[in-house]
């Protein structure tokens, strides 16, 4: 069953608001998070495009930013900003007749309520700080995560063994031994 109302409402904003202040461009890399909605449970992913000789760094940090937005509340400047943006690219979401045909579609796909789309804004409106850190203790669950880092093994390895262990893959996922 997928995620409806207010899980997914609040999915969209702890997403934003997870990395958010963690990362420079200049100094780590362009990071993103996505909660990929499907009819049965999907994944939730971060990350991004990480300078090579800092990409344990990276993974480290955001692996700190969720375990800091599992036990702390956000503050209200981020959580106030992460919800403004969310609701500020709301539209786009509609720039297109394809785009508007997407979304009928999506209420369809996932049986979701014919006022699903009025209600959006006003829903991530009304996000608490204790609603992301709730969500985010029942959804982003530390042992359950995989992490995939795809890049030269010669640059990242060494470092990212000093994180945990590595299990090596080729490019059609059969180990390396």
């Amino acid at each position: 069953m997928p995620l409806q109302g207010r899980q997914d409402t609040l999915l969209d904003v702890w997403a934003d608001v997870l990395l958010q202040p963690a990362f420079s461009e200049e100094d780590f890399a362009r990071v993103a998070t996505m909660f990929e909605a499907r009819r049965t449970p999907g994944p939730w992913t971060a990350g991004g495009e990480f300078v090579a000789n800092h990409t344990a760094d990276s993974v480290t940090e955001i692996l700190r930013e969720i375990s800091v937005l599992r036990s702390d509340e956000v503050g209200d400047r981020e959580l106030k900003d992460s919800k403004d943006e969310i609701i500020r690219a709301f539209p786009a979401r509609f720039a297109t007749a394809n785009q508007v045909a997407a979304q009928m579609a999506a209420l369809a796909v996932y049986d979701l309520p014919d006022k699903e789309l009025q209600t959006f804004s006003a829903r991530i409106a009304s996000v608490t700080a204790t609603d992301v850190r709730k969500t985010a203790q029942k959804y982003l669950r530390p042992d359950n995560l995989v992490i995939v880092v795809v890049g030269d093994r010669a640059s990242v390895e060494p470092s990212l063994r000093r994180i945990g262990e590595v299990e090596l893959r080729d490019l059609d996922g059969a180990p390396i031994k």
